[in-house]
């Protein structure tokens, strides 16, 4: 029960979209805040379990955030890892942005019932 509520507040600051969070992907921000606090095994259990419950999971545990259609290059749509790996922009605007807040969102809802 702890880890679920050192995770909840670990969250609530990405969500409120930190500087120097912007161009980190969850885990990274994740490990980030919560280093000290929580092994990083436990919290990946945590985390990879809320990601497939996503209704939009990307079916990549390691990139769980699909790349938006509007992300193409060419008419091919690129995908979640060339996103990550190419980027220098705020992770957290535009469509993927709003994608990534609406699974810090759906962890969120799920890591409070738990707790309840």
């Amino acid at each position: 029960m702890r880890v679920r509520l050192l995770l909840i507040e670990a969250l609530e600051e990405i969500q409120k979209r930190p500087p120097k969070l912007a161009s980190k992907s969850i885990c990274h921000s994740l490990d980030l805040i919560s280093t000290d606090l929580i092994s990083t095994d436990c919290w990946h259990t945590i985390t990879r379990q809320l990601f497939s419950s996503w209704k939009h999971f990307s079916g990549n545990l390691s990139y769980p955030v699909p790349c938006p259609k509007s992300y193409s290059i060419y008419g091919m749509v690129r995908d979640y890892a060339q996103i990550f790996h190419q980027t220098d922009y705020d992770m957290y605007e535009g469509e993927y942005g709003e994608l990534r807040l609406d699974l810090i969102r759906h962890m969120l809802e799920q890591l409070r019932l738990e707790n309840c």
